[in-house]
């Protein structure tokens, strides 16, 4: 029952985030935002599609939402550096220059030093906190057809990207409350190898003399078998995965218990609590690798964390799981399962007693189909005793424990999409529509939990793009126009919004969906709602790109982009904020006059 139930609740929670196309909608807060919300929103749904690749995260994110029951997210400003180093040709007749602009575009490399015959080295300029400028090294070789230049260079990806973390290696305070920016401390242990501790200087986290001295006198890492806390977490992962525990991972076997510490504290004695980051190694006691406030590290000023629970409780950190949940219905029905079975059992190969004076050897004796087994009496010397009882009893009692399980999970015949088995309740359309609209408010609970944990991410993922997105960033998106978007740099999404899912629980269940959209749309076409003023051009569109979305089909391949009519008052604060407002069809000119000019 238990496996049963995550597996069906996993789809609902996925299709509760990625359900709908575009999955994310943004909403500005300021009417001043509202000209940039196109390009916010597309870019934002483009980034989790494909930079990001968010789906497989989803699905692992579902999983952990529903065992263990409670899923964390980090959510982080990735930068990985990686060096190239390849061959390009050029005809005799170009110039440097040219040839620079051809490999590096709009960032070519500065202060080039000559190191050799035909030999540059130089350096592109990086962003702050990326680690500093990237090398470049450029070898030149004259051929008879042409110039071939070899190119070795360090490349910069940055991207933001949501972890999930390990439960084990998160800890925080159990009764401390259940909102994580409220926790007194809470802390992420991580674990990082040689490689990372020194990616961590170059971007100036950590103190480089301190990394030195860690690696120094430690020689060689304790690895992941120094989790004192968390023992009995990684004996019961090992026995239910089917593996032995034989001491830590291969991955983890060169890395270091690194703890990445939150609280507040005063550190520069002006009587005021800072929120502060600090990083230290259980390895190197007494001694903190580095440290920095939240706000130099995050740019929303939050802790980057997420949580989801599948069952909170109030006051608490963790929820319960869904396998807690169930656990009594679970446990029980085993046991009838089990009883059923050994009835059946007994009934199959049964006992028997036999007179030990008879012709029957003195030694429990096997009787197989087929042998005869010569005795003096039959009837007397041997007897099968007959067992009370029926195995009805076991199957009524399942029966009663599956309507038990269904009430307490909310997952019945029809949201397994079978047909019930007791009779009457979908006799009419009506009564079908009724049972599923129930039957998805029933799990209303568990998928807007999940929706708010990954609201949050997404929040976060903006936070950060708005922050520290490089410039010249370029996407394309098909079945729009213009296809091909680019960024000049990250004040073309600066703004404040709100993040919503479209994916709703009404929306979920594709036949609901048609039913509300096209009822909707029937209702705001409308002639009389139309002449009166109440729908206007925005209402429409909104309603025909949900009638079209509820079809699955994308409302940009079939709707004119056309521009919405703002308010006097949302024109007026645009013309404020410097955004230039131009008239579109639709508007009351002369309401729009006279509120400007009064």
């Amino acid at each position: 029952l238990t496996m049963m139930g995550i597996e069906t609740y996993k789809p609902r929670l996925i299709e509760a985030v990625l359900g709908q196309e575009p999955p994310i909608m943004v909403v500005p807060t300021e009417s001043a935002d509202e000209m940039r919300r196109d390009k916010v929103e597309l870019f934002l749904n483009w980034q989790i599609r494909t930079e990001l690749d968010i789906a497989a995260v989803v699905a692992e994110s579902a999983h952990l939402f529903l065992l263990p029951g409670t899923v964390i997210a980090k959510t982080i400003w990735d930068v990985e550096r990686r060096h190239r180093t390849y061959v390009r040709e050029f005809s005799l007749r170009t110039s440097l220059e040219d040839i620079l602009n051809s490999l590096f575009g709009e960032h070519p490399p500065t202060e080039l030093e000559k190191t050799g015959e035909l030999r540059w080295a130089g350096t592109i300029p990086a962003a702050p906190r990326t680690g500093g400028p990237l090398d470049v090294e450029i070898t030149l070789r004259f051929l008879d057809d042409g110039i071939q230049v070899k190119v070795e260079e360090e490349t910069l990806i940055q991207k933001p990207r949501p972890c999930l973390i390990e439960p084990p290696d998160f800890i925080v305070p159990v009764k401390g409350g259940n909102d994580i920016q409220r926790l007194p401390w809470c802390q992420h242990r991580l674990w990082m190898s040689e490689r990372d501790l020194r990616a961590k200087v170059r971007e100036g986290r950590f103190d480089a003399k301190a990394v030195e001295e860690l690696l120094k006198s430690v020689q060689q890492p304790s690895g992941d078998l120094s989790q004192q806390d968390s023992i009995a977490w990684r004996e019961s992962q090992s026995a239910t995965e089917g593996v032995e525990e034989q001491g830590e991972s291969n991955v983890r076997g060169d890395q270091f218990e690194v703890l990445e510490d939150y609280r507040y504290s005063d550190v520069n004695d002006d009587g005021v609590d800072e929120h502060v980051i600090t990083w230290y190694c259980r390895d190197y006691p007494g001694k903190i690798l580095g440290w920095d406030l939240v706000d130099n590290v995050y740019a929303h000023g939050r802790r980057p964390f997420r949580v989801g629970r599948f069952f909170p409780i109030p006051f608490r950190f963790y929820g319960l799981s869904f396998a807690e949940v169930v656990r009594g219905i679970q446990d029980e029905t085993n046991t009838i399962h089990n009883q059923r079975v050994d009835y059946g059992t007994i009934q199959n190969l049964p006992f028997f007693f036999y007179r030990a004076s008879s012709t029957l050897a003195p030694f429990p004796a096997r009787l197989k189909p087929g042998e005869g087994v010569p005795v003096d009496n039959p009837s007397q010397d041997i007897n099968f005793p007959k067992w009370q009882g029926s195995p009805a009893f076991g199957q009524q009692e399942e029966a009663v424990l599956l309507q038990y399980w269904e009430r307490v999970t909310g997952l019945t015949d029809l949201t397994l999409g079978r047909q019930p088995n007791r009779v009457g309740a979908t006799r009419t359309a009506a009564g079908t529509s009724t049972l599923l609209s129930e039957a998805g408010l029933r799990q209303k609970t568990a998928l807007e939990a999940f929706q708010r944990f990954w609201m949050g991410i997404f929040e976060d993922i903006l936070a950060l793009d708005q922050e520290y997105l490089p410039p010249g960033k370029e996407f394309r998106v098909t079945g729009r126009l213009p296809e091909l978007v680019k960024l000049r740099d990250r004040n073309d999404i600066q703004g404040r919004y709100d993040i919503r899912l479209t994916a709703t629980t009404q929306n979920m269940n594709r036949v609901v969906a048609r039913e509300d959209a096209t009822i909707i749309l029937q209702a705001l076409l409308n002639p009389a709602m139309l002449q009166v003023g109440m729908v206007g051009l925005k209402g429409v569109q909104r309603a025909m790109a949900d009638f079209l979305r509820a079809y699955g089909k994308d409302p940009d391949s079939y709707l004119e982009i056309q521009a919405v009519p703002h308010s006097p008052e949302e024109e007026l604060a645009m013309i404020v904020s410097g955004v230039q407002v131009k008239p579109v069809a639709g508007m009351d000119i002369a309401l729009h006059l006279q509120t400007h000019q009064m």
